[in-house]
């Protein structure tokens, strides 16, 4: 299995990455233009990998190609670079940096990466010709970035762009320049190495082979995951144990910190005309974004980890999740307190290692339509008839509602359960495509449905992911 170990760089081998990297976003930016300015010619993107690298050769020798079309190509490239002076000084312009930077490799993932921007822009731009109501807007193609405004760049390296000793990575990167890396005691045999700079600072992301022995699950009920704001995740079961809330009060303490250091530190750079206090600000500020970027990865590794381990100890196989937590709470009717918050939680990180971290213990995660899971009763409701009434632009009814921010009052049953509990049987169901969970409403499925285990953020990891846990769950909520 592939593993992505990341290491963060903050001495001063960031003298040679920054100038590195800073190259590379040049050249980038030279190509993008190159590309849409040659567009105007060939009436299409130009994003073959081989015949952009061959333009850039030193002495371009035709005669050991062998493949006639890609000489006929090159040919009406060169044609047309010839006659037009702009490409031609664009074309000498890359050629200039690449011979500054002196490292093919880079340069050949460079190109790949614009390619790839393109290729995703055109296909993008397809599916927004067929169905436009599925994008907020019409897709733009790449563009130029002014280097002052790059903060974030990543450079892909192969095998030929490092070397390990000792357990030492060497990475080349331009002019010769080299640094080092110590790699941890489980990285050995790395596939690839990913270099990016980062508002001012770097890390690298080795990837490497593990093998990792593979486990069955333990049982065969499935769970239900319904993320939100106030609790960052609902976790509810076909297994007889109770529901679980995740309280986000650690994350919404930790990102109104941020806020608030933030505004200030922006406020007194704006308010400042000495050109020392406004760099010495402009650090902090970024210091700043590294730090939230640092604590939310690890609070996504922490709480994805016990999620996993939690699942595979109660007995599941499958996990259902919505896959539109992102457009469904991106908070664009929302207040504007309640859109920083939703900006603000990683939900896409948060997925994607809880993803992997299942796969390893075999269970299987899906992503599911979580439309209308919030507003729909997962008892008197069929939420899949709703989706699909919805789909078609039917009318729909529902036979309850959110009176407030945590309890769903069902009107036809006249009985209140935990609106996000509620969400996530419905998601649940969804997943299952099933219309009905339970047999009859008695006292065990109410206690499921209205009274949950509520942790806060970091005591759920601590509880699961110590010895003492048990696969039955020995939980006192708060």
């Amino acid at each position: 299995m592939k593993v992505i170990t990341r290491i963060y760089v903050y001495d001063d081998r960031l003298k040679n990455i920054t100038p590195f990297s800073m190259k590379l976003a040049h050249f980038r930016n030279i190509l993008i233009i190159f590309i849409h300015k040659l567009k105007a010619y060939l009436n299409y993107y130009l994003t073959n990998e081989s015949l952009l690298y061959s333009l850039l050769a030193d002495k371009l020798n035709l005669s050991n190609t062998k493949d006639e079309n890609k000489i006929e190509k090159l040919n009406e490239l060169l044609s047309i670079i010839k006659s037009d002076n702009f490409l031609s000084e664009l074309l000498k312009s890359m050629k200039k940096v690449k011979g500054e930077i002196k490292n093919s490799y880079a340069i050949q993932s460079v190109i790949r990466q614009v390619c790839r921007d393109f290729k995703s822009y055109r296909k993008s731009y397809k599916e927004y010709e067929k169905n436009p109501n599925k994008f907020n807007g019409t897709p733009k193609s790449p563009k130029p970035k002014k280097l002052k405004n790059i903060d974030k760049f990543t450079i892909d390296l192969n095998r030929n762009s490092f070397k390990i000793k000792n357990k030492v990575l060497y990475l080349k990167l331009h002019n010769d320049n080299k640094i080092k890396v110590k790699l941890p005691e489980f990285a050995l045999d790395l596939s690839s190495v990913r270099i990016t700079y980062y508002l001012g600072f770097a890390y690298v992301d080795i990837v490497y082979d593990k093998h990792i022995k593979e486990l069955k699950p333990s049982g065969e009920h499935k769970a239900g995951i319904d993320l939100g704001v106030e609790n960052l995740a609902t976790i509810v079961s076909t297994n007889n144990i109770p529901s679980i809330v995740i309280k986000s009060s650690y994350l919404k303490a930790f990102n109104q910190w941020y806020n608030k250091s933030l505004a200030i530190l922006k406020s007194e750079y704006d308010t400042t005309t000495d050109i020392k206090v406004k760099n010495n600000l402009k650090r902090k500020i970024m210091k700043l974004h590294l730090h939230r970027k640092k604590w939310m990865e690890n609070m996504a590794h922490q709480v994805s980890k016990t999620i996993s381990i939690f699942l595979h100890k109660t007995g599941h196989d499958t996990l259902y999740i919505g896959n539109n937590i992102l457009e469904a709470k991106n908070g664009s009717n929302l207040s504007k307190k309640v859109n920083q918050n939703f900006v603000q939680i990683p939900y896409r990180l948060f997925i994607d290692k809880l993803r992997y971290k299942l796969q390893w213990l075999g269970i299987e995660l899906i992503e599911v339509d979580e439309s209308y899971t919030s507003k729909a009763s997962c008892i008197s409701d069929d939420i899949n008839e709703i989706q699909k009434k919805s789909k078609n632009n039917k009318k729909v009814s529902m036979s309850g509602d959110r009176i407030t921010r945590s309890l769903f009052k069902d009107l036809k049953l006249n009985k209140v359960f935990h609106a996000d509990v509620n969400a996530g049987f419905n998601i649940l169901k969804v997943g299952l495509k099933k219309n009905k969970l339970f047999d009859k409403l008695n006292s065990a499925v109410m206690s499921k449905l209205c009274n949950p285990i509520k942790y806060k953020l970091f005591e759920f990891c601590d509880l699961i992911l110590s010895k003492k846990a048990t696969p039955e769950l020995s939980l006192s909520g708060q």
